[in-house]
């Protein structure tokens, strides 16, 4: 299951990650919609040990349905997050990776609320990894698309 995007895996990770999809498909079978790549990147989080990788990625996963039911977080949820430009997708750096700006000056934690700040990240983050993954498809270089993130 060699693959030609993501750098420098041999056939022994690729292996692991076969086997950390179904080891976790057999307990959610939401997984079959994680990419290789994500998947591999539970599996080098948790040192190659697929059963560590796998109870990962099944807490990320039910996370993730609980957080952003839809699978995408709509902005009529951030409006009011939005509305205090606290952030912004700050166009792209020479490379044309995405460039997020925050200005913490903005962010008052007395009058937060943390359910909306915790939505709001999440919004941040999803849209930032979008713009990542358009950069990713146009350079098929995975070392490129995570650099920024430092999620090695």
């Amino acid at each position: 299951m060699a693959s030609s995007v993501g750098g420098d895996a041999g056939e022994g990770e690729w292996l692991k990650v076969t086997e950390l999809r179904a080891m976790a498909e057999a307990q959610d079978p939401h997984v079959k919609e994680v990419d290789n790549l994500t998947l591999r990147r539970f599996l080098r989080a948790r040192g190659h040990v697929v059963g560590k990788a796998s109870a990962m990625l099944l807490k990320f996963m039910a996370w993730r349905r609980e957080a952003v039911p839809g699978g995408v977080m709509p902005p009529e949820l951030v409006r009011t997050e939005l509305s205090r430009e606290m952030a912004s997708l700050g166009g792209v750096d020479r490379s044309g990776r995405p460039v997020l700006l925050a200005f913490p000056a903005k962010h008052f934690s007395a009058n937060r609320d943390m359910a909306g700040f915790k939505r709001y990240i999440v919004y941040l983050l999803d849209s930032i990894c979008a713009k990542y993954a358009l950069f990713f498809y146009q350079e098929t270089d995975e070392h490129n698309l995570w650099q920024g993130l430092a999620w090695h």
